[in-house]
């Protein structure tokens, strides 16, 4: 028995739908929309993110780099905040 293709679509957004709403989320923010492939990128090289499900928001004040916000935590890996980890280092190499 052969299965209507629009019936087996919405099922798959069904099924997808609650699986999402069974994983937690976290928020990767780029300065660009990241494609599918970048996201998976992203959750592979963090392990702990394996349990979320990424979905992504646009902020055109990061330059270079993305933000990753998950519980009540931020991983901040923009260019803006290795530049001032990097100040604060040569200050108090200067010192």
């Amino acid at each position: 028995m052969a299965i209507d293709p629009d019936i087996k679509e919405e099922l798959k957004n069904i099924l997808e739908e609650k699986n999402i709403a069974k994983k937690q989320l976290a928020m990767v923010v780029s300065s660009y929309k990241l494609s599918d492939a970048e996201l998976d990128n992203i959750k592979k090289s963090f392990p702990i993110l394996k349990k979320y499900f990424l979905f992504n928001r646009v902020d055109n004040k990061i330059q270079a780099g993305f933000i990753i916000k998950f519980d009540s935590k931020v991983v901040d890996l923009t260019l803006r905040s290795q530049l001032n980890n990097f100040k604060k280092i040569t200050y108090e190499v200067d010192r």
